[in-house]
């Protein structure tokens, strides 16, 4: 999957709030969003979903300083990686971002604003509406990020064997699972957003099938019997942040396997 593939992916997420399970209402305006993906993109949130919003699924943010059109733009930068917003709503972008504590997102915010006042003054006439921010197109941080999603999937069995002995023990609940893959007696624990939204397999899956409940935590368990755990992993990886590393040993079984799943795989991108 190309990388404008998967930035579409991210964004439709955003958009239709597939699997959500969690609803931000600012000012009356709600954005529907997911927990894992604000965890994973955000310290500040990650810290509140698990002390003062833990176990709640909507949160009502009513302050004279959160407007919807700036949480909106936050929330579509942490989706994406690319900010958007208009001209006249660039102060309430940086105060949302100093507040969210992205202030790497809230030095670009300031850089750009001021080359825009630059290019404004040497076409008189020129007003620009909009204030846009794009990644570098080889920069793999929104990536980068989301793969944590897929360290904290993985069992710790594997977990270990792939990464080393941590020296301290992952916080799983972190990751806010919905759903449970048993693959060879390995239970992978991941996210429906991401495996049916880029998987009409897993979609047509997940969407018909009531499983079995993990009796832990609760959440729906489905055995996976037609691939092993070691490429079951790489197709993990390739879900969650759009590359995985192979060896000449696995690629014809990931590609066929991506093959059975539906997944838009390209060579060069796995």
């Amino acid at each position: 999957m190309r990388r404008d593939q998967y930035e579409e992916f991210l964004r439709r997420l955003t958009e239709n709030g597939s699997y959500k399970d969690i609803v931000f209402n600012v000012h009356g305006e709600e954005f529907p969003a997911h927990r894992c993906v604000l965890s994973a993109r955000c310290d500040y949130f990650a810290n509140l979903f698990r002390t003062r919003w833990k176990d709640r699924q909507q949160i009502v943010l009513s302050h004279h300083l959160i407007t919807p059109s700036a949480f909106k733009s936050i929330l579509e930068y942490l989706y994406t990686g690319r900010l958007e917003t208009h001209i006249d709503n660039v102060d309430d972008c940086q105060v949302l971002a100093k507040q969210c504590q992205l202030h790497n997102l809230q030095e670009q915010i300031y850089e750009r604003f001021k080359k825009t006042l630059s290019f404004e003054l040497t076409k008189p006439g020129v007003n620009v509406t909009t204030l846009v921010l794009e990644q570098p197109l080889d920069s793999k941080e929104l990536q980068m990020e989301l793969s944590r999603l897929a360290d904290l999937a993985l069992p710790a069995e594997l977990c270990t064997q792939m990464h080393g002995e941590l020296p301290f023990e992952p916080e799983y609940q972190s990751v806010y699972p919905d759903i449970c893959f048993t693959v060879e007696g390995h239970k992978f624990l991941g996210h429906k957003a991401f495996f049916c939204e880029r998987s009409d397999y897993f979609k047509a899956l997940l969407n018909n099938h009531f499983g079995e409940n993990d009796t832990e935590s609760s959440i729906p368990v489905v055995r996976l019997c037609e691939v092993n755990s070691d490429i079951f992993t790489k197709i993990l990886y390739y879900i969650y942040q759009d590359s995985c590393e192979l060896s000449e040993e696995t690629v014809y079984d990931v590609l066929c396997c991506a093959d059975v799943y539906f997944i838009s795989a390209e060579e060069n991108s796995i």
